[in-house]
């Protein structure tokens, strides 16, 4: 299972919310925790996102309720935010990878 990826194109009828068809436009996304999500998104309601925004730190537009975030092309204003949230996201995977290897062997 992926903690972070790049899109670079929209997938028609199903994830075109961030207008990736735009030049140079591009969105990473990230898997963070449950707390690292609620903190990030605090103050949205969801109804009102403007998932084209550029270098904010927005939910997924399709994988949000699952504590995905997403970002089209960091700036200045989240460079910092998205290689701590990256940092998180890694570990993270890390952390399950780990587990999942201990439990192989244990069987």
């Amino acid at each position: 299972m992926p903690y972070a990826t790049i899109v670079v194109n929209d997938y028609p009828g199903f994830d075109e919310a961030s207008d990736l068809k735009r030049t140079g436009v591009y969105r990473v996304n990230l898997w963070v925790s449950r707390d690292t999500y609620e903190r990030q998104t605090s103050g949205d309601d969801g109804s009102a996102i403007d998932y084209s925004v550029l270098d904010k730190v927005i939910p997924h537009p399709v994988y949000g309720p699952q504590s995905w975030l997403s970002v089209l092309n960091p700036g200045p204003v989240t460079e910092s935010t998205v290689k701590d949230l990256l940092a998180e996201a890694h570990d993270r995977a890390r952390k399950r990878h780990e587990k999942q290897s201990t439990k192989r062997s244990v069987s």
